[in-house]
C-alpha cells in the first residue's frame, strides 16, 4: 500500500517536472441569470485568472431546447467577455467564448486551462433541430456594463 502511494506521488511530482501540462478544469457552471449574477459569476473567474497568469479561461455557452431567443448565446457570450476584459481588466487572449451548441436547459461553463493543455470540448445534448426559440430578439442588454461590443463568440469543436 506505501508502495503504491509513493508511486503514485512520483508520478504526480515528476509529471510537472517533466513538462506534462496539466488538464483544463471546470470551474463554475451556471444557468440563465441576469445582469447582476452573470457579472458576480464572473467575477470568480477573473479572480482565478488575475491569481494565476498561466491559465486562459473557456467560456462555453449552450442554448436551452426551449428557453433561448434566437441570438441569445451570442449576445451574452459578448457581454460577458466585455466585462472580463474591460471591467476587470483580463487580456482578451486570456479569455475565449465559445458557442457550444445546444443543451436541455440554458448553460454557461466556466473553464480554466493551464498553458499547454487542451482547451475543453463542447458537449451538446440537444440537436439543433429540436431546438425551439423563444419568440422576440434577445435586447442589447440596456443594464449599465451589459451591452455586447466588439466581441466575437465562436463555434466549439464538440465530442
Amino acid at each position: 500500500m506505501r508502495a503504491a502511494i509513493l508511486i503514485l506521488v512520483l508520478s504526480l511530482v515528476c509529471g510537472r517536472c517533466f513538462g506534462v501540462p496539466e488538464e483544463a478544469r471546470k470551474l463554475l457552471e451556471m444557468g440563465a441569470a441576469d445582469c447582476e449574477s452573470e457579472m458576480a459569476f464572473l467575477d470568480v473567474l477573473a479572480r482565478n485568472l488575475s491569481e494565476q497568469p498561466d491559465l486562459r479561461a473557456y467560456v462555453l455557452i449552450y442554448g436551452g431546447r426551449k428557453d433561448t431567443k434566437r441570438d441569445e448565446i451570442q449576445i451574452r457570450g459578448a457581454r460577458m467577455q466585455r466585462y472580463v476584459v474591460e471591467t476587470r481588466g483580463i487580456a482578451i487572449t486570456r479569455v475565449e467564448v465559445v458557442n457550444g451548441g445546444y443543451r436541455e436547459r440554458f448553460t454557461v461553463e466556466l473553464w480554466l486551462v493551464p498553458q499547454g493543455a487542451e482547451s475543453p470540448v463542447a458537449t451538446p445534448t440537444v440537436k439543433s433541430q429540436q431546438v425551439r426559440f423563444k419568440k422576440g430578439r434577445m435586447e442589447r442588454f440596456r443594464e449599465p456594463g451589459c451591452f455586447p461590443g466588439k466581441y466575437v463568440v465562436t463555434k466549439a469543436r464538440h465530442a
